[in-house]
């Protein structure tokens, strides 16, 4: 998979706490944080979803 380079900021305690889930679960400091992107794209994309079914359930009524 092609891969981009951003740079992006962070808080330091935020960056901290990345650092700590990386080395405990054995992992680079990049994966962590497209795997956190990634898990909030999926969480956006979801309550999207479910706001969509909300408003056709109440059209339906």
């Amino acid at each position: 998979m092609a891969m981009e380079r951003v740079m992006v900021t962070v808080p330091p305690d935020l960056l901290a706490a990345v650092d700590a889930a990386a080395r405990r679960l054995g992992r680079k400091r990049s994966h962590v944080m497209r795997q956190a992107l990634q898990d909030w794209l999926d969480r956006q994309r979801q309550q999207q979803f479910e706001a969509l079914l909300m408003t056709h359930k109440e059209q339906e009524h």
